[in-house]
Parts: C-alpha cells; structure tokens; sequence
C-alpha cells in the first residue's frame, strides 16, 4: 500500500477515482435529514474557509461531504458520513447494522480506505448523538466530542474489523486493521438539531466578519448570505443526474464547492460594496462619456436586477452571462487598450453576446450587459484597490485604465 500518491500521478489519481461510480442512490430522504446534512456540510466549508487550505468539497457523491485538496491538483481526501439520531447514542450494534446495499454504517466508511487507498487522510461518522463505546483509555466514549478507532477496546475493535472485512470483500478487497486505525473517527457535532438556521447564521456572520475583518463597517447581510450559501449547497446535494458528469469539469461545476468559489460568493456581502452606492460612485463618469439620463437611468434599473441575480444560485443563465462577462473584464483589465466607459461597455456587449446567443432573450438584454460589464470591471477594481490598501474609500479614479490608477502602496 501507498502512503502518499506520486505528485505527478494526482490527477490522474484522485481525481479519476472521484469521477467513478458514486455509492448508491438511497432515494429520497427526510427533510429534516437533508436539511442537517446541507447544514453541516455549509459549517464546514466555512470552518475550511477559515484556515489557509485549497479545499474543495464535493456534496452527496461519494459520501456525504468529501474534502479533497489542493483543489487543482489533489493529494488527500476526507469523507464524512452525516446521520442524525433520535437514540441517546450510538452503540456497536448500530454501527454493525445493516445500511444500504453497501453494507454496515461502519463497512461503508471502511469501503472509502479501499477504494481510495494512498489518499485517504480521514473517514468520520459525524452525528448529533454521541457514541456509546468501550475505550482502552477507560475514559466513556459518550463524554467525549471525538473517538479515534485507535482508541476503541480491543473486543468491539476486533468485532468491527469483522463486520468491515466482509463489506469490503463484496467489491473483492482486503482490509488491514491498521489502515481503518489511521484514518476513522466518530464525530459528535455542535450543530443542534433543533434551531439549525440560528447556529448557521452565526457561523455565517463569524466567516463574514474574518473575511472583512479590516473593513471599519462591520454590519453585514449575514442573513442574505445565509441563504445564498446554503441555496448553493443545496443545489449540489441534490443534483443527481449523475449521467451529466463526465469529466472533472463537470464534477467541479455540479457537485463541488472550492475555496475560489466561496471567496467570490462572500464578495458579494462585502460591506463596501453596496450596488447603490457603486453606481452613484460610477455615474458622473457615464454622464461624462455622453450618457444621457434616460440611458444612465435604464443602465442603472439593468444593474440592480444584475445585482440580485447573480445572487440566485439556481439561475444557470445569468451564472453564464457572468462567466462571459468576467472573462471579458479580466481580458480588459490586461490589455488596458479601451479609453472610455462608452468604450468599454461597447466591446464588452460586442464580445459577449455572440457567446450568450443560445440564451433567453431577458439574458441578452443590451442595458443588462452594459451594467454586467461595469459591475465586474469595477469589482476586478476594487479588489486591486483592496490588496493595495484595506481602507474602506472605493477606487478613487472609478474605471479608468489602469495605467492612470494612482501609485500602489505597500501592502
């Protein structure tokens, strides 16, 4: 057995066993179930968020929640079981029971070391319920927040390392007991079961708060991104047309969530970004590059429905039109050969639309894509202006080439 893939062989590896067959379909689950499970794994994408790590965390594929890393190019994997109990915990006899075509609770944790052996660095059962087991430490096991196989007495180990040898014989293969000693832990989660929205919330504004720690306004949207964030999980939990990922690509888009993606989705929130006053600060240069009223007026209506929008994770269209314009932005900001908003906004609608043509008419809308345009160039400009300087003033030259941008500081 390998202990650690070849660097060169990572994408071939990790990410070919990731895009193989999923573990079985259950069918549906209780609300209630889906609901902590989606609950969780947002906690602990923020909880990832929080450290310095490329994580991505792939939603209801493998398992529930699987954190692989780096993102681009990944060398180890965690896989999390979330099962809820109304029990006063768990005990050998539910951990040996029978769950699913794939075997026992504790077999199907054990199938995750086989089937991505040299990769896998954690497989945890995380529950609201604590575990019930006989420890060699003689500490009860059902006081503690975590339990490490390691730990577990040598009777119950041994009857679990049974249980798991026959559940990994039916794909044909082995387990030694030392690897199931490495890498499983049962996990006792501070998420409640009852109040999940408040907790989450909290975690939301924490995240929130340590994003844009340097910001002097410290009154976020923590509501609006509570919703956005979980809509996005939820939207990969439940994406089961299973037969559309055929490549990594896919299984990025579909049914994973990356640190990249989560920087950019907490952007929105930024408490200096508000879309009113980015278009106030933006406005006088329109009026300068000969927008009449009307024009700024309907430009200005454009942006605030783009500004909602992008904010819906369900709606792949503008998710779409934004990549296109993002694209375009990036490519405007490099090149610097534009020399007016007018100018700007005219090549970015030119060099979008043909891109978005197989789209619905709304999507393609000239004064949307004019606000597009000027919404992601701004950004791209703020940020800039952020890494050079955490105050909280907006770009102070607005989108101007960025050869006439005033000297950087220092960060």
């Amino acid at each position: 057995m390998s202990d650690k893939p070849d660097n060169d062989q990572t994408l071939t590896g990790l990410l070919q066993r990731l895009l193989g067959p999923p573990r079985e379909i259950d069918g549906s689950r209780a609300t209630n179930r889906l609901s902590f499970q989606v609950h969780w794994g947002l906690w602990k994408t923020l909880t990832l968020h929080q450290t310095p790590r490329d994580y991505a965390v792939l939603f209801d594929f493998h398992d529930d929640i699987v954190v692989f890393e780096p993102a681009d190019a990944p060398q180890r994997a965690e896989f999390y079981q979330v099962k809820t109990r109304t029990d006063p915990h768990w005990t050998l006899g539910t951990l040996l029971e029978a769950d699913g075509p794939s075997g026992s609770v504790f077999g199907k944790l054990c199938l995750h070391i086989v089937k991505f052996r040299g990769y896998v660095h954690l497989v945890a059962l995380v529950s609201n319920k604590t575990f019930g087991l006989k420890l060699t430490t003689g500490v009860p096991s059902d006081h503690l927040n975590e339990v490490s196989f390691a730990d577990i007495d040598t009777e119950t180990f041994d009857k679990l390392m049974d249980r798991a040898h026959k559940d990994v014989a039916s794909i044909g293969e082995t387990i030694e007991p030392q690897e199931a000693k490495d890498v499983v832990r049962f996990i006792v989660t501070a998420l409640p079961l009852e109040d999940q929205e408040t907790f989450l919330l909290g975690e939301v504004n924490k995240c929130l708060a340590k994003t844009f720690s340097h910001c002097r306004d410290q009154r976020f949207n923590s509501v609006g991104a509570y919703r956005h964030l979980c809509l996005e999980v939820e939207r990969r939990t439940k994406f089961e047309y299973l037969h559309n990922i055929k490549n990594a690509e896919d299984l990025f888009r579909f049914k994973t969530l990356t640190r990249r993606e989560l920087t950019d989705t907490l952007k929105e929130y930024d408490p200096r970004m508000d879309p009113e006053q980015a278009f106030q600060h933006l406005e006088p240069t329109l009026a300068q590059n000969g927008y009449s009223d009307r024009k700024r007026s309907s430009i200005r209506t454009a942006w605030r429905t783009y500004a909602a929008r992008v904010r819906d994770p369900h709606d792949a269209s503008i998710r779409a039109v934004r990549e296109e314009v993002q694209r375009f932005a990036k490519s405007a900001k490099r090149d610097e050969s534009w020399d007016s908003y007018r100018d700007l906004i005219e090549r970015g609608v030119r060099d979008v639309l043909p891109e978005i043509e197989h789209l619905p008419l709304k999507y393609r809308d000239l004064d949307l894509l004019a606000a597009a345009v000027l919404m992601e160039f701004y950004r791209l400009e703020y940020d800039e202006t952020d890494r050079a300087d955490t105050h909280d003033a907006a770009p102070e030259s607005g989108l101007q080439p960025s050869n006439s941008q005033p000297e950087e500081k220092a960060p």
